[in-house]
């Protein structure tokens, strides 16, 4: 571990740098490992690639309820748009539900209702929230998730960071905050 002031090489039971002095030495705002100033809310440095802290993932389970909650949010006004636009409303839907999950999940809530129901996130796989742009990818590469028979989105009951095909595809993690 190194001062985050001036890079000497200290011990981790130290609570000070013996050099300048520097308190303290971690916080929520150096890494643990370099000492290199980070994001309040960055889960891995970007220096030396640690990560800040146990980095929990969330499983299919959760998921999938979440999607839940969000489709009964979808629900009463996809029925509205149905009756006032029977004939457009698949398209008009379409728009909706992307630019819920995407401006959702690329928001500083970096969730839908349904995700901040039950306290998970979007991240990319930095730990960092994710752009509208990436947002929006991940929600067209769910159709690959949807055309592969649901596989792709059982994936995230199997891998190590509980990522589905979706996730996969566009470099994201669906975390627990």
């Amino acid at each position: 571990m190194y001062c985050r002031n001036c890079g000497k090489e200290i011990t981790e039971k130290e609570t000070m740098c013996g050099v300048c002095g520097c308190m303290p030495l971690v916080g929520n705002k150096y890494c643990p490992s370099c000492g290199s100033a980070v994001e309040t809310q960055a889960m891995i440095c970007v220096n030396c690639g640690v990560r800040l802290f146990n980095i929990r993932y969330a499983g299919f389970n959760l998921r999938f309820v979440a999607y839940l909650l969000d489709f009964l949010v979808l629900f009463i006004p996809g029925i509205i748009i149905f009756k006032i636009a029977p004939f457009t409303s698949g398209l008009i839907l379409l728009m909706v539900n992307w630019l819920y999950f995407s401006l959702m999940e690329s928001s500083k809530l970096q969730a839908t209702l349904g995700k901040l129901a039950l306290k998970i996130v979007v991240t990319d796989i930095k730990g960092n929230p994710v752009t509208f742009e990436r947002a929006s990818a991940r929600y067209f590469a769910k159709i690959l998730s949807t055309l592969t028979l649901g596989v792709g989105f059982i994936l995230a009951g199997f891998t190590p960071r509980k990522q589905a095909l979706h996730d996969i595809i566009t470099g994201c993690l669906v975390i627990k905050k």
